[in-house]
């Protein structure tokens, strides 16, 4: 069943993942969505980063509900808008990808 998950229980799945610590957070700029979306055991979210001042883009991430572990989905900053960001969320998690 697909269901929607707040950014906040999505950090309480990742078992404290240094993913979203302060100082990851700020050295990519990283702003993160609401919500993500959850099938299973698998969770997909995405997030933005600015690196070094360069142009914001999007990155697809996958969370192993079971395990806590964030994996990257495809390439890092692969999208080029927030929108093609969350096409990719969502179908990835329509085709359960995790």
């Amino acid at each position: 069943m697909i269901e929607r998950v707040s950014i906040a229980e999505i950090k309480l799945l990742s078992h404290d993942s240094p993913f979203f610590s302060p100082g990851a957070m700020t050295f990519f700029s990283s702003r993160l969505p609401k919500h993500g979306w959850r099938n299973g055991d698998a969770v997909w979210f995405y997030t933005s980063e600015q690196v070094s001042g360069g142009e914001r883009r999007w990155t697809l991430r996958h969370l192993n509900a079971r395990t806590g572990k964030i994996d990257t989905v495809g390439e890092f900053q692969q999208y080029a808008t927030a929108a093609k960001a969350r096409r990719a969320v969502e179908d990835a998690v329509h085709n359960n990808l995790g």
